[in-house]
């Protein structure tokens, strides 16, 4: 009887097995632990703010005037992207909104600490609640992203099947 050897596949089970092993060892330990982030950006009163504010409001009349641009674009992928860019604007609104309000928030409102960062918030009018709401920008931010993602997927695939698209120019 013959011995035939086994057959050779491109990946090796062992080894991808003992690499997804890995990275969820080092994903659980990361959950588990229980330092500070430390996700928070400061800037240098006035400037920072300002530069930050100004680069908002750029980023934001960018998306009017694409969307503004991408209006009569008919092809796949484009109303996700213009999706998109709605998604960007919108955040950029609320951001520009929220950073104004949170400069003239009275300290007063974050009570108890965690190292140098305020344990919790408590709203005492309508723009400490917009503020806290407004801090919540990743619902708006995301699915810009996720939008513009998928509709260059989408317009990368009808290029690749070789139609027209109505591409970028």
């Amino acid at each position: 009887m013959k011995h035939t050897p086994p057959i050779k596949t491109r990946f090796n089970i062992q080894h991808i097995t003992s690499r997804i092993t890995w990275c969820l060892c080092v994903l659980l330990w990361l959950m588990c632990d229980t330092r500070t982030a430390l996700a928070v950006q400061t800037h240098g009163a006035p400037e920072g703010l300002y530069a930050h504010q100004i680069a908002h409001f750029a980023f934001l009349i960018a998306m009017v005037y694409i969307w503004l641009r991408s209006r009569h674009r008919a092809g796949e992928g484009w109303r996700l992207i213009r999706l998109s860019f709605v998604f960007f604007a919108v955040w950029n609104l609320n951001t520009l909104i929220a950073h104004a309000v949170a400069a003239n928030l009275d300290p007063a409102n974050f009570q108890g600490y965690i190292g140098p960062f305020p344990r919790y918030f408590v709203a005492h009018s309508f723009m400490d609640i917009y503020f806290f709401f407004g801090k919540m920008d990743h619902f708006l931010c995301i699915p810009a992203v996720l939008c513009l993602g998928l509709g260059l997927k989408q317009m990368r695939r009808t290029v690749s099947k070789g139609t027209d698209s109505d591409h970028v120019y």
